[in-house]
C-alpha cells in the first residue's frame, strides 16, 4: 500500500482482521519512521508480508479463520493509536482458478493488487498477413500441358506474420467510486502482471508453475450507477508475450 502522508505525527499502520461473521479476531499495530510530505509512503500488506511482522503493539498471529482485514495509518502513543487515514479493507479470496489478481504500479510508483471476481473470460487470438509468390510452372510442356507446379513448396499464397496471444476479459464487483477511480489506475500505468499459480499446468496451458507474468492493459471500462452510486470496472488485457513459436 503506497500513500502520501499529510500529517507529521503518522508514524505506524494498524491491522484488523475478522472472520466471516464480522468479529474481530486480531488487532496488530506496527510503527514506522521517515515520514515526508513529498516522499510517497510503502508497505507490504499482503498476507506474507503481514505474517512476519514483529508488532509494537498487540499482533496478528494467524491468517487461518480470517475472511477479510483491514489497514489504516495512524499515531501511535502510550494512549493507543489514534487513525488519521482512509480504512483499506481487504478479502482474502483465492487467485489464479476462477479468479485473476492483477498487480499494477500505481501513480505515486508504489505497487498495488486487485482480485477481479465477477467475470473471467479467457481467449487466444491469432492474427496473421497472406503473402504470394508466384507459381513455377513447367512452361516448356516437357512434362505435359497444365500441369501442376513442378516444386513441391510451390502453393501460391501463404500466411506471414503470424502471432498468437492470450487475451483476458475481467469484471471486478461493485464497489463505492473511490475503489472504482482507483482501479482505473491500471489503465495508464506502465508495469502490470497478473499473478499467477498452477503448479499442475492443468489451466490455460501456460506452461508457467507460478509468478507474476507481464501483461498489457487494452481498455479499461468504468461503469457508475447513478441510481446507487455504486461503480464496477471491466477491463481487457493480454500476455505480453506471443505464445506461438512457428514464424514465416
Amino acid at each position: 500500500m503506497t500513500f502520501l502522508p499529510k500529517d507529521s505525527s503518522l508514524n505506524a499502520f494498524q491491522v484488523l482482521t475478522f472472520d466471516s461473521s464480522f468479529t474481530l479476531i486480531e488487532t496488530g499495530v506496527k510503527k514506522y519512521s521517515g515520514n515526508n510530505f513529498f516522499i510517497p509512503q510503502t508497505f507490504g500488506v499482503g498476507v506474507p508480508n503481514l505474517t512476519g511482522v514483529t508488532w509494537d503493539s498487540g499482533g496478528i498471529t494467524s491468517f487461518a479463520n480470517v475472511a477479510y482485514y483491514t489497514v489504516s495509518a495512524g499515531n501511535l502513543t502510550l494512549f493507543g493509536y489514534t487513525i488519521s487515514s482512509q480504512l483499506y479493507v481487504f478479502q482474502i479470496k483465492e487467485c489464479c482458478t476462477t479468479n485473476v489478481r492483477l498487480l499494477w504500479m500505481n501513480r505515486l510508483g508504489g505497487s498495488e493488487a486487485f482480485t477481479f471476481k465477477v467475470t473471467n473470460i479467457f481467449k487466444e487470438v491469432s492474427k496473421g498477413e497472406t503473402g504470394q509468390i508466384p507459381a513455377r510452372w513447367d512452361a516448356s510442356f516437357s512434362l505435359g500441358p497444365y500441369l501442376a507446379p513442378i516444386r513441391s513448396f510451390d502453393k501460391g499464397r501463404f500466411k506471414i506474420n503470424s502471432v498468437a496471444e492470450k487475451v483476458f476479459e475481467v469484471e471486478s464487483e461493485y464497489y463505492l467510486p473511490e475503489v472504482g477511480y482507483w482501479l482505473m489506475e491500471l489503465l495508464s500505468s506502465p508495469e502490470v502482471y497478473m499473478e499467477w499459480h498452477d503448479p499442475m499446468n492443468a489451466y490455460y496451458n501456460f506452461n508457467v508453475k507460478s509468478g507474476f507474468v507481464a501483461v498489457i492493459v487494452d481498455d479499461a471500462e468504468l461503469i457508475w450507477s447513478q441510481t446507487n452510486e455504486l461503480v464496477n470496472v471491466k477491463v481487457t488485457f493480454r500476455m505480453s508475450n506471443y505464445v506461438n513459436l512457428q514464424q514465416n
